[in-house]
């Protein structure tokens, strides 16, 4: 599992790179665009590894390991709130994306491994339900994000809402965010 993740932390960081390569565009980016994208995803890329690394030199089944990758889940959020904020919608739907694989194939999978191996009792079993509390809290900042920001009415960011309306990581509700036009 620790390999798995590990490769699934790369993969996402690699994907976030690769996207702002632009491949396959009649004309590449700006120059400014370019180290724009450079400095945007350096960071993020930086954070993925990070978190990475430190969850693969921490205990199998630990609270610390899912600690670890909530806070990569984290900094896949940080940046897509910060393209929300730029209104940079495509940035935001592609980001989107890696979150919800990330996921539906990381963080739901480690949650059920390590509630399956730890007393709820325990002080690692509280530190586990803190850990769940905040990525409950993180998916809701997410969501209401992309429904009432600045690239709420994009059609493809519409879509990617959908999709994480499809994520349930292990423990975690569903958020519930009323729409902007009951607000």
């Amino acid at each position: 599992m620790a390999r798995a993740l590990f490769t699934l932390l790369i993969l996402v960081a690699l994907a976030t790179w690769a996207a702002g390569q632009h491949p396959g565009t009649a004309a590449a980016p700006a120059p400014e665009d370019q180290l724009r994208l450079l400095r945007a995803n350096r960071s993020l890329i930086g954070n993925l590894v990070s978190e990475g690394v430190e969850m693969a030199n921490t205990s199998h089944s630990t609270a610390a390991r899912v600690e670890h990758c909530r806070r990569a889940s984290r900094s896949l959020i940080n940046a897509i709130l910060q393209a929300a904020e730029r209104g940079d919608a495509e940035r935001v739907v592609m980001l989107t994306n890696l979150f919800g694989d990330f996921v539906r194939d990381g963080l739901s999978p480690l949650l059920e491994e390590v509630k399956a191996r730890i007393d709820p009792q325990s002080p690692e079993g509280e530190r586990l339900g803190v850990i769940q509390q905040q990525a409950r809290a993180d998916l809701q900042e997410l969501k209401l994000t992309l429904t009432t920001g600045a690239v709420r009415d994009n059609q493809r960011v519409q879509e990617s809402l959908k999709q994480l309306d499809e994520l349930t990581p292990s423990g975690l509700p569903r958020p519930t965010v009323a729409s902007p036009a009951t607000n």
